[in-house]
């Protein structure tokens, strides 16, 4: 908004053709505070829109936050693994026997983001991937994926991690891991394994005996053609010990995927096709590209009011939120006393359409 004097002289200019203009906004401190539920300040973020939606979104994630920390009082048995180490640093962590740790129901992350200083201002500006890797001795290989926010200092979250046996690639016995949280940009990371007994995860199946890492002839291969989905299909045998299985994937899009909607297949010994088309999971990829998908996520733990376009739908993703594992119960489609094949294929869709595309 500007003065009177100010618009007649924007107008004359206006009309000359001669008027040069630049937007921008103008930050300060103490506009908006938040509560937490533990009675502390914070910082609310972005005033990006000028409305009240703003502080709506801050306050699902203080509700999110809240339900976190209930979650987080459970009993369980935790196992730190960092706090507060900058991204890109090794840490090693000696893990009892797996047999103790596999008696619990579930495996997950409690994985939690800061930066340096104490304010939103003092933290990278850009939205970047972490992943969380471990090499116990067999080969790293990724645990878990997390999106940071755009310059806020908060970000916890719980994931479930359903891949306990990859961290004993040698024997059940003690094991020594070397954990590394990866990203382009420095941040602050205070990792946690937390074992709950009471709950057998998602799918109701309790931690697996066995993870079999999937690995396609074509890994580098760009999700831009055809011949993305090109062999595409591998073998295994299940251990004889073993009566249930599971798919479970991360998935994520980015670079030219980033805003495309896709969906992701997997076929087991061509007799069921277990697809991110599912209910559960549909809305993680199909509204890529959507104006406000991720806004209404903050319920879930994506961190609202970024400096950044943080709202907007993303390809199996959200700025400030963890990336859950996609999983399917496959038990139905295994065939007994043979070799199973497993099929993965992807296909992109345009932005709010439903005719999938190679």
């Amino acid at each position: 908004m500007i003065n009177s004097s100010a618009a007649v002289l924007c107008a004359a200019q206006m009309r000359d053709g001669s008027t040069n203009g630049s937007f921008h906004s103008l930050s300060g401190v103490g506009q908006w505070l938040g509560l937490t539920h533990a009675g502390r300040l914070a910082e609310v973020g972005w005033e990006k829109y000028a409305s009240l939606r703003m502080l709506t979104w801050e306050a699902e994630y203080l509700s999110y936050a809240g339900g976190l920390d209930t979650n987080l009082s459970s009993p369980a048995f935790v196992v730190p693994v960092m706090n507060k180490v900058p991204t890109k640093t090794a840490v090693n962590i000696t893990l009892g026997q797996k047999q103790f740790l596999g008696s619990y129901g579930v495996m997950e992350l409690d994985f939690g983001l800061s930066c340096a200083g104490n304010m939103d201002r003092d933290c990278s500006v850009w939205d970047r991937i972490l992943s969380l890797s471990a090499d116990c001795g067999g080969g790293s290989v990724e645990l878990g994926r997390w999106i940071n926010a755009f310059q806020r200092r908060t970000g916890h979250w719980l994931t479930e991690a359903p891949f306990l046996p990859l961290l004993y690639p040698n024997s059940a016995q003690e094991t020594v891991c070397q954990f590394v949280v990866e990203c382009t940009d420095s941040w602050l990371a205070t990792l946690s394994l937390r074992f709950r007994p009471e709950s057998l995860g998602q799918l109701g199946l309790g931690q697996p005996e066995q993870v079999l890492p999937i690995a396609y002839p074509n890994p580098s291969q760009s999700f831009s053609g055809p011949g993305y989905n090109a062999n595409r299909t591998v073998g295994f045998t299940m251990c004889h010990n073993c009566t249930r299985a599971a798919v479970v994937a991360i998935i994520t899009g980015h670079g030219g995927c980033e805003f495309q909607p896709t969906s992701h297949h997997f076929e087991l010994n061509a007799l069921v096709n277990f697809s991110t088309l599912d209910a559960e999971y549909a809305d993680r990829f199909m509204e890529a590209g959507s104006a406000l998908w991720c806004a209404d996520k903050t319920g879930r733990g994506a961190v609202p009011n970024e400096h950044g376009t943080w709202y907007y739908g993303r390809n199996g993703w959200c700025d400030g939120m963890d990336v859950k594992p996609v999983m399917w119960d496959v038990t139905a489609a295994l065939v007994p006393g043979e070799q199973q094949k497993l099929r993965y294929f992807g296909y992109s869709y345009e932005v709010g359409g439903t005719t999938p595309s190679e």
